[in-house]
């Protein structure tokens, strides 16, 4: 096995969907490299920068919150809540979840303990992607 079957979606769009030679990312165990060959997994994403390597060429994107998996036939699915190819996302809007983020944890009463650690997971792995 040469390459690999990979798809990239949202629950609206598919932003990528074709032969790879490899995918990087970041899951909450760690970083990681799947090259074709690569034993079966499946992990959580909160957020991450994506890298598809194909044809010579490497494509980023910025996804957040979902899954990746890779199964016994080479194919990689990244399924997410929301993605953007990094080309088009600016710190802006980075910064702009970032402010949403603080506003919601300014008041944590009104939050249950699964919301907290939701929001205090994606303000930490946000501030990681945002720092390289």
């Amino acid at each position: 096995m040469n390459s690999l079957n990979v798809t990239l979606r949202t629950p609206l769009k598919t932003l990528f969907d074709s032969e790879a030679d490899s995918v990087r990312l970041k899951t909450d165990l760690g970083r990681m490299e799947i090259l074709p060959g690569h034993a079966t997994l499946v992990g959580s994403i909160l957020y991450s920068k994506v890298y598809i390597r194909h044809g010579g060429t490497e494509e980023a994107f910025v996804v957040r919150q979902g899954s990746v998996s890779v199964d016994e036939a080479g194919n990689v699915a990244v399924l997410v809540m929301d993605a953007d190819k990094e080309a088009e996302l600016s710190i802006e809007s980075m910064e702009e979840y970032l402010r949403l983020i603080a506003e919601q944890l300014e008041n944590p009463e009104a939050l249950n303990s699964y919301q907290r650690t939701f929001l205090e997971e994606q303000r930490q792995a946000l501030q990681e992607a945002m720092s390289g």
